[in-house]
């Protein structure tokens, strides 16, 4: 997922594929915004930015393996000037990041490479908590 936040606001933008995932994730919080990516960068910062109602201060890209880098490229070009964008996922190829728009915004660009993919496994890998005493009792009504 590519996380763009608008921290004026106080507003997060989950972008993604999956809509159930989108609609859980929408309805934590009434500043989350969720966003179904169209696999177009264009289109997809264009959704992107209407949902944050402008660009974003920083964007964090938690995608896990992806062949192509654009659901990325989209949060990068939603990147506010003096924002930050951080780079936690799985794109395999190198990323067409324009020299001049990093220069001119002043974008701070910071990654941890894997991470993303080793979360999952380390939660795929890890067996289900197991349930120990009872329920809570429930309150009684009267």
């Amino acid at each position: 997922m590519v996380w763009p936040v608008r921290s004026a606001r106080s507003v997060v933008v989950a972008v993604g594929r999956d809509a159930v995932s989108l609609d859980r994730l929408e309805a934590l919080d009434s500043r989350a915004r969720a966003v179904r990516s169209v696999g177009d960068r264009a289109d997809d910062a264009a959704a992107i930015g209407a949902a944050l109602g402008g660009e974003a201060d920083a964007v964090i890209d938690a995608l896990g393996s992806t062949p192509i880098p654009d659901l990325t490229m989209a949060g990068f070009d939603v990147v506010d000037t003096d924002g930050t964008m951080v780079l936690l996922g799985g794109v395999r190829q190198s990323l067409p990041i324009p020299y001049d728009q990093l220069m001119r915004r002043r974008i701070t660009l910071r990654g941890q490479p894997g991470l993303a993919d080793r979360v999952l496994a380390a939660r795929a890998a890890r067996p289900p908590a197991p349930r120990t005493g009872s329920p809570r009792p429930r309150p009684r009504a009267g």
